[in-house]
């Protein structure tokens, strides 16, 4: 009635499920099936970014074919511009493909790259995240902090003097982009000034790795040391605790 089907073999009970999970190796290289992020662009084209390349899938093979010029680049964020050209955040920097996203394959496609960073992990001017913000999109560069990308060109937005080590990126509604960086806690930023809120205090000199909120408002925030769970007007309370999430 489930609509699976239980099998018994000389190894023990075997279920089948038609609808479960099933998991697919990018590669055979073992970096390459490290996924850092997955993104669905306005074709249904599915990309990963992985510790070592960007792959697009191939809906019929079911196989993840590589985009060639991006084969050695630790992949971090994706994100499709107006013009539907894919943007990339890596550890070498910010590119823009050449080539609009359409329903043809992309392993040939070459990108534009606007920043630069050394290519490792934790150095400046890897992009670590990207969001789109009041119909503009903004970059998270590791060591320089958050950039705008418009027109072509890169500048910065925040902050204006000392460098900051921003990580994650989420745009809360039209209103503010929250920031979350690996020293300064949570940032919120109004697209000309920024603010710390005291009731995020508690993250202060804490990796911010991810932030989302959810339809009732609640703030969910992912951490070096767990995930934590922030009620509008309430404090935030753990979830996942010892955990770098």
């Amino acid at each position: 009635r489930e609509g699976v089907i239980w099998f018994g073999t000389d190894r023990g009970v075997s279920r089948f499920d038609p609808n479960a999970p099933r998991v697919e190796t990018v590669s055979s290289v073992a970096d390459s099936n490290f996924v850092r992020t997955l993104f669905q662009a306005s074709n249904r084209q599915l990309f990963a970014g992985t510790n070592r390349g960007l792959f697009v899938y191939d809906e019929k093979l079911r196989i993840w074919n590589p985009i060639e010029s991006l084969a050695r680049n630790i992949i971090y964020a994706l994100a499709e511009d107006d013009s539907h050209n894919l943007l990339v955040g890596s550890a070498s920097g910010f590119y823009v493909s050449q080539q609009r996203i359409t329903g043809n394959t992309t392993e040939a496609y070459t990108f534009t790259r606007l920043t630069t960073g050394s290519g490792a992990a934790d150095a400046a001017g890897g992009v670590r995240a990207i969001a789109r913000f009041r119909g503009q999109t903004f970059i998270a560069s590791f060591g320089r902090g958050v950039e705008q990308y418009q027109e072509g060109r890169i500048k910065n937005v925040w902050p204006r003097q000392a460098p900051s080590e921003v990580i994650s990126l989420f745009p809360d509604g039209d209103s503010q982009l929250i920031v979350g960086t690996v020293k300064d806690g949570i940032v919120f930023f109004d697209g000309q000034r920024s603010k710390a809120d005291p009731a995020f205090g508690e993250f202060e000199g804490v990796a911010i790795r991810s932030i989302t909120r959810t339809r009732d408002n609640t703030l969910w925030v992912a951490t070096a040391r767990g995930v934590y769970l922030c009620p509008r007007e309430k404090p935030c309370s753990v979830i996942a605790g010892s955990n770098d999430a």
